[in-house]
Parts: structure tokens; sequence; C-alpha cells
């Protein structure tokens, strides 16, 4: 009982945390560049990959239902629907890969890499298909519109994340989440 208080708990305060990072918002046409990378990759190596996941689909149905959680104070379905839809709703895959990362450290260094890179990968596809096809240009086109310029940063942000992850552990007591 008292593990679920905890698990419940955590995963809401890595919701709470991925709106702030929402909220610092810097709009740059079509897709604004915003701090959540960072939050939802820092959810998946605290919380591990299924309380990362929580978190992240936590984060999205309060946007669904319409509380201003998302980038711009925006909410609703039809903020899903529009051109970021697909990139909030691959935060459940860099989720995903970051919880799963997080639990590789011991192994190789590469391993770690490549998962970060494929929870990137796994967040930025799913955008760049809803962006071609909210917006009616090619992928091509949406690539180079909503996802490489954003690519630098988000890795920078799953880096940052990942250190500051380290740190946060360090001073924690030994058990798992």
């Amino acid at each position: 009982m008292k593990k679920s208080a905890l698990k419940i708990s955590l995963t809401a305060l890595a919701s709470c945390w991925i709106c702030l990072c929402s909220w610092i918002a810097i709009p740059l046409g079509g897709v604004p560049m915003t701090l959540q990378t960072f939050g939802v990759a820092l959810c998946g190596f605290l919380l591990g990959a299924r309380g990362g996941v929580c978190a992240a689909a936590v984060y999205l149905a309060l946007g669904a239902v319409g509380l201003p959680v998302f980038a711009g104070f925006g909410g609703s379905l039809a903020f899903l629907a529009g051109p970021t839809g697909g990139f909030l709703v691959g935060f459940l895959f860099l989720s995903l890969f970051c919880g799963i990362a997080s639990r590789k450290t011991s192994e190789k260094k590469l391993v770690f890499l490549l998962l970060a890179a494929a929870g990137l990968l796994f967040c930025h596809l799913p955008g760049v298909f809803w962006f071609a096809r909210v917006s009616g240009v090619s992928l091509a086109q949406a690539f180079w519109i909503a996802s490489l310029p954003y690519l630098p940063k988000d890795a920078v942000s799953v880096f940052c994340a990942w250190t500051l992850c380290r740190k946060i552990r360090k001073r924690l007591p030994t058990h798992r989440f």
C-alpha cells in the first residue's frame, strides 16, 4: 500500500513537472520551442519506463480534457489534433525509451545512447507525420520545419535530464521508484 501511494504521488508530481516545462515556450512558427522534452525525459529517467509513460499519459489526459497544460497554455482535444499533436503523443515513446535507458546504466554507454536516441526518434516521427498531414506539406518539408530545428535542443535536453537525474538519485534513499 505504501509503495503504491508513493508511485501514484511521484507520477502526479512528474505530470506537474511536464506541465511546468511546457509553459516555458518560445513560439517559432508552427511548433513552439519548449522544455517539454527535458521534462518528459527526466520523468522517464527518474520513474523508469512504466512510471514515465504513466506521467506522460496523465499529462496528455489533462490537456485532452481542456486543462491549459500544453505549450502556450493550450489544452483540448482540438489542440491534440493540431500540428503539434504528434509530438505530444511522441512523448509517450520518449519517456518509455528514457525509462528503459535508465535501467541500462550499468551496461555499456553505447546502449544508453542508442536508447536515448531511439526515444528522440520515436518522439519526432509521429510529430513529423502528423505535422505533414495537418499542415498539408510533404514529409520532407515537415521534417525541415517541425523537427530538424529542434533536434539539437532536444538532444541537449535529454542529456541535461540524464545529468540532473544522476544528481537527484545520489541524494535520494536507495530504494527504487
